[in-house]
């Protein structure tokens, strides 16, 4: 358990060396985060971890990277016009590691929807293209849920490839129909999908 708690945590440290280079945070912060970090992932790592565990450990990571946004806001703000901030590696860090949190937790509790949809909502503003991909795994799992069906067409409506996105969301409609042919509320949402 240790050893991969230990390769998890090494593989975050080229991150956290850019926001120690890059000022965002400094190297006293950077050891809270660790230490955090850490914690949390030998609760997830466990017998029997908690839904509440991956919720507190993603919400912490949210908070993270919001205070990382506010800093480099900051740093840009302050910085003369004239001079050229270059992006780094550990900009996107924060949301990777939360959807790696959220890809174990979903696999986790397959059973749960609602983190699901959770997870789905997380992706909205951080991986839209990601959504149709979290949705088809979930239909593996939950075939018989109506719902899920109408927010996996929905999303695949909105956020899926351009140019055939109205023709996937036909087709998983129709996959759904034919998986709950009795459903009332598939047929309404295709009904709907089609006008």
């Amino acid at each position: 358990m240790a050893d991969s708690v230990q390769e998890i945590l090494d593989n975050y440290v080229p991150h956290l060396q850019d926001y120690l280079e890059r000022n965002i945070f400094n190297k006293k912060e950077i050891q809270m985060i660790v230490a955090r970090r850490r914690d949390s992932e030998y609760l997830l790592k466990r017998r029997q971890a908690r839904k509440s565990d991956f919720l507190r450990y993603i919400q912490d990571e949210e908070r993270l990277e919001k205070l990382r946004n506010l800093r480099w806001a900051k740093i840009v703000r302050n910085t003369p016009k004239n001079v050229v901030l270059k992006k780094g590696s550990g900009d996107q860090h924060v949301v990777n590691n939360i959807n790696f949190i959220y890809t174990r937790m979903v696999t986790k509790f397959r059973s749960d929807i609602s983190l699901v949809v959770q997870y789905a909502e997380f992706a909205k503003k951080y991986r839209p293209h990601a959504i149709p991909q979290i949705f088809a795994k979930a239909l593996t799992v939950h075939p018989r849920n109506a719902g899920l069906w109408i927010e996996a067409a929905s999303a695949e409506y909105f956020h899926g490839k351009k140019g055939n996105s109205i023709q996937s969301a036909r087709v998983l409609m129709q996959r759904g129909l034919r998986t709950n042919p009795k459903s009332v509320v598939l047929w309404v949402g295709y009904a709907q999908l089609e006008w």
